[in-house]
């Protein structure tokens, strides 16, 4: 709920950030860059999101700017499958919140691990498309097909 109102403060109070050693490559998935100066695996304090195929970061000073993104409605929730894909930093979580995006109808999935959200992801595509092959389950099914 806190996620569909527009008052972006409340969503802040839900976000749990991850610490996790940077890295000086460039990768498209892999763990934070280095803020300038610092060295390869300096602890660095993010919140991981996913733009298409991209994993980014947000600093907490950034976060509250972040964060200001409309959202359209939910769609579904569904339970994350075990043995997915996790690392230091990139939370699996234990369930997602999928919400269809207000302007432009793309999927936005609030990832969630023990009532705190881990990551976003921003789909490339509608809910539906998105979730059309997904045979895990379904805490809460699809609202609208």
């Amino acid at each position: 709920e806190n996620f569909l109102v527009r008052k972006f403060d409340w969503r802040r109070d839900m976000i749990r950030t991850l610490t996790a050693g940077c890295t000086t490559e460039q990768f498209s998935v892999g763990p934070p860059p280095c803020p300038p100066g610092a060295a390869e695996g300096t602890r660095v304090e993010v919140f991981p999101y996913r733009e298409h195929r991209d994993i980014k970061y947000v600093t907490p000073e950034a976060l509250d700017a972040f964060l200001e993104f409309p959202l359209g409605g939910l769609y579904a929730v569904l339970r994350n499958q075990e043995g997915g894909f996790e690392e230091e930093w990139y939370p699996q979580g234990e369930y997602s919140i999928v919400f269809v995006g207000i302007d432009s109808e793309l999927g936005v999935e609030v990832v969630v691990d023990a009532g705190q959200v881990v990551r976003i992801e921003f789909w490339p595509l509608t809910p539906v498309e998105y979730l059309h092959a997904f045979d895990g389950e379904y805490l809460l099914p699809p609202l609208s097909e």
